[in-house]
């Protein structure tokens, strides 16, 4: 309940600034409503309109936007919240204003141009095919979900970095309680998404494969196997070794050795639907 009234007064907080809007919407696990436990926080996306040429960067549309979501914050007296660019900093921003706090990722372009230019092409398709859109046509995305992704092992490219730049860090023992919940939830971040681009190779549409549930529920399709799928899942609030969890990142490379060292992912034929 405390989401739905959060999410409702956010998009009306947006909402100030439609002219200025392409398309706005809840991506991720908010957008399909999974109900398996998950600890992501609430994913929002914004597009702008084409900026004017006395403002190339848009950065006044931008700036309009900021206004309007520092007044939703100020209003928002039940529940603590923050806007966050990326995934990377939220633990720091729990460590800062505790663990009651509520995150919203904001993800901002300031053109239809620059998403599709700039950024992943994983993230692209994902966006496209499961945003919620709350303003705009989505049949400006069209196109988007019907364009050819790179090839698999340049998409898990973005994967791999993640996981070696969160290993070195860990591996040098700089592990303490809050630092080890970033950790873990970048393991599971890398193993999840992992999986996600296999089905996704294999024609599974990106609001399944985006899903626990659906990877867990076919883990046994996967080529290097679902055991450290269901192992990363299930990795809660409890403390864990730092031998453990650096045995984990290392099963995680092998993992993803596995994917990379295939020649061809076959295909995945359509389920009849009775």
């Amino acid at each position: 309940m405390e989401t739905r009234r959060i999410i409702k007064n956010l998009i009306r907080a947006i909402e100030k600034n439609r002219n200025d809007i392409l398309i706005a919407g809840i991506v991720g696990s908010r957008a399909s409503r999974e109900s398996i436990r998950d600890t992501s926080d609430l994913d929002v996306v914004v597009i702008f309109k084409n900026p004017p040429r006395r403002d190339p960067s848009n950065s006044q549309k931008l700036i309009s936007l900021k206004k309007s979501l520092n007044v939703f914050i100020k209003e928002e007296r039940k529940t603590p919240l923050q806007i966050v660019p990326t995934f990377r900093v939220e633990e720091l921003v729990r460590a800062i204003h505790g663990n009651r706090v509520f995150i919203i990722h904001l993800l901002t372009y300031s053109s239809l141009r620059i998403f599709e230019r700039y950024e992943n092409p994983s993230v692209i398709r994902g966006f496209a095919e499961t945003i919620k859109v709350k303003i705009g046509n989505p049949s400006r995305l069209d196109v988007i979900k019907r364009r050819r992704l790179p090839s698999f092992e340049k998409r898990i490219g973005y994967i791999l970095q993640i996981l070696q730049e969160t290993y070195f860090f860990m591996s040098r023992g700089a592990c303490n309680d809050r630092l080890q919940k970033e950790f873990v939830e970048k393991l599971r971040f890398v193993v999840r998404f992992t999986c996600m681009e296999f089905f996704v190779e294999r024609g599974v549409p990106f609001s399944d494969a985006l899903k626990w549930r659906y990877l867990l529920d076919h883990r046994r399709e996967l080529p290097a196997g679902g055991s450290l799928l269901v192992k990363v899942f299930n990795l809660g609030e409890c403390r864990i070794a730092q031998q453990e969890l650096e045995d984990l990142y290392r099963k995680a490379f092998q993992f993803i050795n596995i994917f990379l060292k295939m020649k061809k992912i076959v295909r995945k034929k359509k389920e009849r639907r009775t």
